[in-house]
């Protein structure tokens, strides 16, 4: 969707109330080191974004502003549409997964540094490749905890 010549993406965002609604923004501009990603698939994570929506329900029922609703999400999978400047090993039609808060929102257009990108294998949905934060995390775990091969460990938190 474009209006007045930009580019124009709808965004999941949270109002003060605890509701969730879509918002239209200009999408970023693509600086150098970044892509433009169409997503496919994002994730609401179970902890930490759905953590912070307890104890919102009793407000819900006044609305909240959608002037001030704040966007939110930070694990995203879909195809590259186009690249930045000083993009290296990404071109448009990659699939990728995306990973960054502020950055791979819950939205139809991302604006992602490279870094925060990795390739989507084929074999992967992307559904699957919306879970790269989590994967990521709970890999820091694993690795935190030097836990070796057929060893037994539990990771709470």
């Amino acid at each position: 969707m474009s209006k007045r010549g930009l580019l124009v993406r709808k965004v999941a965002a949270l109002t003060d109330t605890g509701n969730i609604c879509l918002v239209e923004q200009v999408v970023p501009p693509l600086e150098p080191g970044r892509v433009l990603v169409d997503v496919r698939a994002s994730l609401v994570s179970p902890g930490t974004e759905l953590g912070g929506w307890r104890g919102l329900s009793e407000r819900r029922s006044k609305g909240g502003d959608r002037k001030n609703a704040k966007p939110f999400g930070y694990s995203n999978a879909g195809v590259v549409r186009q690249t930045g400047a000083e993009v290296k090993n990404l071109r448009p039609g990659d699939r990728v997964a995306c990973i960054g808060y502020g950055y791979a929102l819950h939205t139809d257009l991302a604006v992602v540094p490279q870094n925060l990108c990795v390739p989507l294998p084929r074999s992967v949905t992307y559904t699957q490749g919306s879970y790269g934060m989590l994967m990521a995390t709970a890999l820091q775990a694993l690795r935190r905890s030097e836990a070796i091969l057929n060893e037994n460990v539990v990771v709470v938190g």
